[in-house]
């Protein structure tokens, strides 16, 4: 299933700025199995209008952990680039060896980030390693 033609970066970012430092209860917190960032990337992505449906969900249509998430977006039409690409968004993720992340801004090639786990809103990706751009 392709990418939703309609998602919108800017709900997603919305969703981010709301919930990174809390727990929607509507949804599973896995800070306690592993780690929560995958699983606040895939809300984000749904509160923009992403389905992640026909990834490996949780029941409640969120992807927990990094390696399905990035076979998620994978699979569901997201490139990915190790630099930061023409046209990358606020609202779209941002991945690392282990650890997802959603960007909440971007102004040329300075791309801050939101995440659970240990959460953050407005962090520069030089805290968290290597990143790896998804984007449409």
């Amino acid at each position: 299933m392709p990418i939703s033609l309609n998602y919108n970066a800017a709900n997603a970012v919305a969703y981010a700025k709301k919930w990174w430092d809390g727990y929607n209860p509507k949804y599973n917190n896995y800070n306690k199995k592993g780690g929560d960032c995958a699983n606040f990337v895939s809300q984000c992505l749904i509160a923009g209008g992403q389905s992640l449906s026909g990834c490996s969900t949780d029941g409640k249509g969120c992807v927990p952990g990094v390696s399905n998430l990035k076979s998620c977006l994978t699979k569901k039409g997201w490139k990915s680039s190790s630099s930061v690409p023409r046209g990358f968004k606020a609202g779209y993720p941002v991945i690392f060896s282990g650890h997802a992340t959603i960007a909440s801004s971007v102004s040329g090639s300075t791309v801050l980030v939101a995440c659970h786990s240990n959460p953050h809103y407005d962090s520069p990706t030089s805290w968290y390693g290597t990143p790896t751009y998804y984007y449409l």
